[in-house]
């Protein structure tokens, strides 16, 4: 269901495994395909990052063959430079190196040893790595030559960009001898900038002015927010892109918002590494041990000098506002993360959360580690949202849960939700069965807002819904809660992740930003997570009859901040008003 030719695109030819050999492929999983199809006749034809430039300009000869007139969007994903590095020495790439650019692989004599292996292989891989640098950049180049030749560069917009900082040296095929310095880090080790931070490049003919060089942080997801505002489509059109537009910064030298933050989680919470910036500012999280590092990027690009201690403002705003990001993000099942997902369970991302399928019973689970433990010794409460995809006819034994518990150990988990063969809201305990249950009149069709709340004097929790609400005093004895989850049984639904405090306490605050007579309306709000579906600003001239802000601009900017840009009040008198509400 992740085919491209399903997603979107109406062409394609690729490959679905990465680390392929640049010549040839070793099994179907790398094998070109052209569309769905295998083309295995294609294999052995010349060098793979060759064969990938030749056939993007393919597309376009075509395209402007059988519809000029028509735009198109055509992303390349060229596997260089990634490993395996088995260009061969005969390839005329080599030559250029030595008599356009005079470098030769004894330039590399003396390059640092990364990640092991020995002088004389760093040597050689390095050169042949900017062998293979030099096939991208001439097959970058045939793709701009043909887009200027077809006269259609004015209204095309290029970005060039990685997916990640260089992997060093690895005894895989995934290593490729990248030196990182200044920056510390690679691919895929932590957050810090050698694993996160990408050359990037964006050109517009006669939009966007020629030999900038942008220092300001940006980050991918940027881009489809630039590409969709090139266009100057209606505000509606622009809500709920987690990106920003670039073009004012590109085109006038408008500055970014200062308070936009950047998000990074790799793995789980419990491991890889964490980290979130806001202008020179960056936060590293230790994921294993919670330990938190401050660094000042414009002073201190190698994040070697830790401010944590001296600027503690600095790091507690990072913090909170890394943590309203991580609320809504759901636990991920790559690389080191300690997700664990039951076989027979089926799941999907939704904003927020996941839709959850297991057609029999008993429950099937998805687990992963709570950043930091829940003690049971405290008070707690959870906020989160759940509607189950059919109303009725749900069998007995079906159901849609939250769990929480002191290990990854199913059966141990404390859940709740809603038995839907009831239906039921209900609250189990895994360790000796006790439950307590009240009827719901009905399955909730459209998201509804849940609370579970724990009082540790009389450890009693208590789960509510609307004015329904039904509590369980715990038997059993627990310690810090480590782990959450989420389970199916016999159904189909959809649950937002469990979020600290009561849907009521989201909002921490909300900034009247300007609000004058023929100015427009500018008004920024922040919570303490970030709601799992987008605000919507609306407005009324007597504070009863709100009506939606058709018009209005929502921008994210990270970490549970989002700005709202309205035309200016066309009353005497306006107010205005964020509303979370799902319908």
């Amino acid at each position: 269901e992740h085919h491209p030719n399903l997603m979107g695109f109406d062409q394609w030819y690729g490959m679905w495994g990465g680390s392929r050999s640049y010549y040839n492929a070793t099994s179907e999983d790398n094998v070109f395909q052209r569309q769905m199809t295998p083309v295995f006749a294609d294999e052995g034809s010349g060098y793979l990052t060759d064969r990938i430039g030749d056939k993007a300009v393919q597309f376009i000869d075509d395209h402007m063959q059988s519809d000029p007139g028509h735009p198109f969007f055509m992303y390349v994903s060229f596997t260089a430079v990634h490993g395996p590095n088995d260009l061969q020495f005969m390839d005329a790439r080599f030559a250029r190196l030595q008599n356009e650019f005079g470098l030769t692989e004894a330039d590399y004599t003396n390059a640092p040893i990364v990640f092991g292996g020995d002088a004389a292989k760093t040597k050689l891989e390095r050169y042949r790595l900017a062998a293979m640098t030099l096939a991208m950049d001439e097959n970058v180049g045939k793709i701009v030559d043909k887009v200027n030749s077809a006269g259609l560069s004015p209204n095309t917009i290029f970005v060039y960009l990685s997916d990640n900082g260089g992997p060093g040296w690895a005894s895989g095929s995934g290593g490729n001898w990248s030196y990182n310095v200044p920056l510390r880090g690679y691919k895929g080790g932590s957050t810090q900038d050698g694993s996160v931070r990408v050359p990037g490049m964006i050109c517009w003919p006669g939009t966007i002015p020629a030999g900038q060089v942008v220092t300001a942080p940006v980050s991918s997801l940027d881009f489809m927010a630039t590409c969709v505002n090139s266009g100057n489509p209606p505000a509606a059109a622009r809500n709920g892109l987690d990106g920003l537009d670039l073009l004012p910064l590109l085109r006038d030298g408008t500055p970014l918002p200062a308070d936009r933050v950047l998000t990074w989680r790799a793995g789980g919470a419990t491991s890889a590494g964490s980290a979130a910036r806001i202008g020179d500012w960056k936060m590293l999280v230790n994921d294993a041990t919670g330990l938190t590092t401050l660094y000042n990027l414009r002073n201190d690009i190698d994040e070697n000098n830790d401010l944590a201690a001296s600027q503690p403002a600095i790091l507690a705003n990072l913090k909170k506002r890394f943590l309203a990001w991580e609320t809504l993000t759901i636990p991920p099942l790559y690389g080191t993360a300690d997700t664990e997902e039951d076989s027979g369970l089926e799941r999907w991302a939704i904003s927020g959360g996941l839709r959850l399928r297991n057609d029999s019973a008993p429950i099937r689970w998805l687990s992963a580690s709570f950043r930091e433990p829940v003690g049971s010794s405290s008070d707690f409460s959870f906020s989160f949202l759940m509607r189950a995809s059919e109303p009725v006819g749900q069998p007995a034994g079906s159901g849609l849960w939250q769990g929480i518990g002191e290990s990854s150990t199913r059966g141990n988990f404390i859940r709740f939700g809603i038995s839907a063969g009831d239906p039921a809201l209900v609250i189990t305990e895994g360790k000796n069965g006790n439950s307590a249950s009240v009827s719901l009149p009905s399955l909730p069709v459209d998201f509804a807002a849940a609370t579970l709340t724990y009082t540790a004097a009389s450890k009693t929790l208590e789960l509510r819904t609307g004015a329904t609400a039904v509590s369980l005093v715990l038997t059993g004895s627990y310690g810090p809660f480590t782990h959450h989850a989420m389970g199916a049984a016999a159904m189909e639904g959809e649950l937002t992740t469990l979020r600290p405090g009561s849907a009521s306490g989201m909002e921490s605050e909300t900034t009247l930003i300007q609000l004058e007579k023929d100015q427009p309306v500018r008004l920024s709000v922040g919570f303490q997570s970030d709601p799992p579906f987008w605000p919507k600003l609306e407005r009324s001239g007597d504070l009863s009859n709100f009506v939606s802000a058709a018009d209005a601009l929502i921008e994210y900017r990270g970490g549970g901040r989002y700005m709202a840009t309205a035309p200016a009040p066309v009353l005497p008198a306006e107010f205005f008003r964020f509303n979370l509400n799902t319908r």
